[in-house]
């Protein structure tokens, strides 16, 4: 039997999602948490460039990518 995944651009849910809407959520979450695009980056093991592309709606956010996200947000700041 063939094992079937969800749709990597809708998640299953079948609507397709905007890729601009979501990165403007995304940056809005990060700068309510205070996070810099450089320390979100730092903390999601992306590049900042990448990043920033994906807040403006340049790339898609693949799972992979939300995961890491939201990750970063509850990752405590280091201290310098």
């Amino acid at each position: 039997m063939k094992h079937e995944r969800p749709c990597h651009h809708c998640a299953g849910t079948g609507k397709e999602v905007d890729p601009v809407a979501l990165g403007k959520q995304m940056r809005l979450l990060r700068t309510r948490a205070g996070l810099s695009l450089r320390e979100m980056a730092r903390r999601m093991e992306v590049s900042a460039p990448y990043l920033c592309d994906l807040e403006l709606g340049r790339r898609g956010w693949p799972p992979a990518r939300i995961t890491a996200f939201k990750r970063g947000l509850d990752t405590p700041a280091q201290k310098v």
